[in-house]
C-alpha cells in the first residue's frame, strides 16, 4: 500500500502546475478542480484498475493560461471536446481524422506553445526577481529539466512540493494549518452547474487541443499500458470513453478539461503504483482536501507568488520546446517552421491554418516534382 500512495504521488507536480495557473489567470474555482478531480481519479481507478493518470488537457490549458482564456471559455471547450471525443469515438473514425493532421504540425503548435508560455513565465519572474536573477531561473530550470528529471524522476516531486511549501511560508506566515480548517465545507459545491461561453476562442482551444488529446491521451496510452500491464485487454476506444465522459460529468460543474496521458502514467508506475488504488487514494486525498482544507488552498491558489509560478511554468515550456528535436524530413521541418513562425507572429488559429495548408501543398509539389 505504502508504494501505491507513493505511485500516487507522481501526477501531482503537473496537477498543481495547473491547479494554480486556471486560479490566477482563467478564474477557475479550485476548490471545484481539486474535488472533481478527485471524484475522476475514484471512478478511473474502479474502472480500469491500473494507475490510470487524470491530468490536464495541457495544450488548452497552457494556451488559457498564458493567454488569460475566460473561465466560462475553457470549461465550454472542455465539455465539447468530451462530446466530440465521444462522437467521432462511436463512429469509429478516430484514427483516420487524427492522421489528418500533420505530426510536424501539432510539433509546431507545441512549440509555438512552449515560446509563449515561456514569455509569461519571464514576466511573471522578472517583476519579482530582476533580470539576473531570472536568467539564472531559466538556467537551473532548463538543466533540471534536461539532466535531473530524465534521471531521478522523484527529485521533481520533491522540489515541486518544495516550491509549494515555500509559498506556502510565503503566503501563510505565523498561520498554523488548523486554523485553515474549515470543516465542513460543502458549501462550496455549485451542483447547479458553471455558465458556459461559446466563442471563437472556445472553438480555438478545441481545435489545438484534438489532435494533441488523440495522440497523448489516447493512442499512446494504449500502447504503454500493452507494455507494462499486458494482462489487460484496455483498447483506445475505452480510453477515448473515459475521457469524453469525464469531461461531461466535471466541467459542468467547474472541473478543469483533462485527460489521461502516457507520461504521467509512466511516471506513477515507476513511484511504484501498480494498481488503480494508486489514484483512488489520490482521488480521496483531493476530495478530503478540498472539503476539510479549503480555506488553505483557497488562499494557496489565490496568493501563490507569481515568481515561484513562472519558474513551475518553466517546466511544461521545456517539455513541449523539447519536441522540436523529433521533427525530421524535408517536409516536416518546413511545415514545422512555417507553424512555429505563424504562432508566434500571430496566433493559434493561424498557426494551424498555415501549417496544415502548407504541409499538404509542399507535400504536392514535392509528388509533382517526383512525377516530372
Amino acid at each position: 500500500m505504502l508504494k501505491e500512495f507513493s505511485g500516487a504521488l507522481g501526477d501531482l507536480p503537473l496537477f498543481f502546475i495547473f491547479f494554480v495557473g486556471f486560479t490566477q489567470f482563467s478564474n477557475l474555482d479550485p476548490l471545484q478542480i481539486l474535488f472533481w478531480s478527485g471524484v475522476a481519479h475514484i471512478i478511473i481507478g474502479v474502472v480500469f484498475k491500473i494507475p490510470m493518470p487524470y491530468q490536464p488537457m495541457k495544450a488548452m490549458g497552457l494556451y488559457a493560461i498564458a493567454h488569460g482564456v475566460s473561465q466560462g471559455e475553457i470549461l465550454a471547450a472542455g465539455f465539447a471536446s468530451g462530446l466530440l471525443i465521444l462522437a467521432l469515438n462511436s463512429l469509429g473514425i478516430f484514427e483516420k481524422i487524427y492522421n489528418f493532421f500533420p505530426k510536424s504540425v501539432i510539433r509546431g503548435i507545441q512549440v509555438g506553445l512552449a515560446i509563449g508560455l515561456g514569455l509569461k513565465a519571464w514576466d511573471l519572474m522578472h517583476v519579482n526577481l530582476g533580470g539576473i536573477w531570472c536568467v539564472f531561473a531559466v538556467l537551473f530550470s532548463f538543466i533540471f529539466f534536461r539532466w535531473v528529471i530524465p534521471a531521478k524522476a522523484g527529485i521533481y516531486s520533491f522540489i515541486i512540493l518544495c516550491i509549494f511549501g515555500i509559498a506556502g511560508l510565503y503566503i501563510f506566515p505565523g498561520i498554523s494549518l488548523s486554523s485553515q480548517i474549515t470543516w465542513p465545507a460543502f458549501h462550496f459545491l455549485k451542483f447547479e452547474g458553471f455558465q458556459f461561453s461559446w466563442t471563437t476562442t472556445t472553438l480555438l482551444l478545441i481545435l489545438i487541443q484534438f489532435p494533441l488529446t488523440t495522440a497523448n491521451s489516447i493512442f499512446s496510452p494504449a500502447l504503454l499500458i500493452r507494455d507494462l500491464f499486458p494482462e489487460k485487454k484496455i483498447s483506445p476506444s475505452s480510453i477515448a470513453k473515459s475521457v469524453g465522459l469525464m469531461n461531461l460529468l466535471t466541467c459542468p460543474f467547474g472541473g478543469m478539461p483533462a485527460c489521461h496521458g502516457a507520461g504521467w502514467l509512466s511516471a506513477q508506475v515507476r513511484f511504484g503504483a501498480k494498481t488503480g488504488k494508486s489514484v483512488m487514494i489520490l482521488g480521496f486525498l483531493k476530495i478530503i482536501s478540498a472539503i476539510s482544507l479549503g480555506g488553505f488552498f483557497l488562499t494557496l491558489a489565490q496568493g501563490f507568488p507569481r515568481f515561484l509560478l513562472g519558474v513551475l511554468f518553466l517546466f511544461p515550456a521545456f517539455d513541449l520546446g523539447m519536441r522540436a528535436f523529433e521533427v525530421r524530413g524535408k517536409l516536416p521541418v518546413i511545415s514545422f517552421g512555417i507553424t512555429v513562425f505563424a504562432y508566434v507572429f500571430g496566433n493559434a488559429a493561424w498557426a494551424m491554418l498555415f501549417g496544415v495548408f502548407s504541409y499538404y501543398a509542399l507535400k504536392q509539389a514535392l509528388s509533382s516534382e517526383a512525377l516530372v
